[in-house]
């Protein structure tokens, strides 16, 4: 710096004049010890420098936590206080001219976004640098997608997680409950999607003690479950007499699109008859159709059913039933056939 360079006595000193080029005394009364470089001596103390501010690193931070930074730039030697509205600011230490540190205490619900940080001399003040103060986010859930019916669990990830205490999805039929423990990264979460669930694009939300996050989105899937048969049919249109006859009925997930989703059977096929007129029904083997049947969109399985003619000749009615996740129902039933 070109002020008080000079130290007085100095040999190099020697001879100045005693007034500047505008008549100033030389040295400064207020400084007698130094003086200035030049031909101009300044007058007033090395507190009237005007600081200016350059930089500021890091340059944002999470609420909930403090952040000790470096502010850069000139003219400091003098700061007595760093200014940053809505933010605690202490441990302010001026390492020289260039440089002062300070840490910045960042509350819970500190408003979010972009904040003016500037330092204070007893003359100045400084220009401001931009201070960044950041809430949680979300940049990812896995599985992004699930079966309506079923319990999913979710790997939800992001920043500023930590101590989150709720996960949320838009709209109705779906429940989340955080398992285990959340880290500044990542929650965990157990989400119940009810049957009836419907099948839409849902926002994910996590809350956490700095804010709520959101930015990501789970699809509820789902199926359409058609019956289709028994083929060949259990009646000719007219009395059977004795003879036993069996067919063939088709399921078939008809599901399609973005939505869709399997149909898992949670049990076997049952048949029921409707009625008491006429014989029995019966499922028998050479069906493809079981238990642990999954019917992804377009596929299709089968129930071998059998109609054995009673005492009378008289029609009988029945119907198919499956049970298991993706529909909109716990059940689906087809419509009714007749036997004779």
């Amino acid at each position: 710096a070109a002020i008080d360079h000079i130290p007085v006595p100095d040999t190099d000193a020697v001879g100045f004049p005693t007034v500047d080029f505008f008549g100033n005394p030389r040295p400064d009364p207020s400084n007698p010890n130094a003086f200035d470089v030049g031909a101009v001596e300044f007058q007033g103390s090395r507190a009237a420098i005007h600081p200016v501010l350059a930089s500021i690193a890091p340059n944002s931070g999470m609420r909930g936590t403090s952040v000790n930074v470096t502010l850069g730039g000139t003219g400091l030697t003098q700061v007595t206080a760093v200014n940053a509205a809505g933010i605690t600011v202490s441990n302010v230490v001026v390492v020289n001219n260039l440089t002062v540190t300070a840490t910045l205490t960042l509350a819970a619900g500190t408003a979010l976004g972009a904040h003016n940080i500037s330092v204070s001399t007893p003359n100045f003040i400084s220009n401001n640098v931009t201070f960044t103060v950041l809430g949680p986010t979300l940049t990812n859930i896995a599985p992004s997608s699930g079966e309506r019916g079923r319990t999913v669990p979710v790997v939800i990830t992001g920043t500023g997680l930590t101590g989150a205490t709720a996960v949320a999805m838009s709209g109705a039929g779906i429940a989340c409950t955080i398992t285990g423990t959340p880290t500044a990264t990542t929650v965990n979460a157990s989400c119940v999607i009810g049957q009836g669930a419907g099948l839409t694009v849902r926002n994910v939300t996590v809350t956490t003690r700095i804010g709520s996050a959101g930015g990501v989105t789970f699809q509820v899937t789902g199926a359409t479950v058609g019956f289709t048969g028994p083929a060949p049919a259990l009646t000719t249109g007219g009395p059977s007499g004795t003879a036993t006859r069996t067919g063939l009925v088709t399921v078939t997930n008809s599901a399609t699109g973005t939505a869709a989703g399997p149909f898992s059977f949670s049990g076997a096929p049952t048949i029921t008859k409707v009625g008491t007129t006429g014989g029995t029904f019966s499922i028998i083997a050479g069906g493809t159709c079981t238990a642990t049947t999954v019917l992804n969109s377009t596929q299709s399985c089968t129930v071998n059913v059998q109609y054995v003619p009673g005492g009378s000749t008289l029609t009988a009615t029945a119907n198919v039933t499956v049970t298991g996740t993706g529909l909109a129902a716990a059940s689906a039933t087809s419509a009714n056939f007749t036997a004779n």
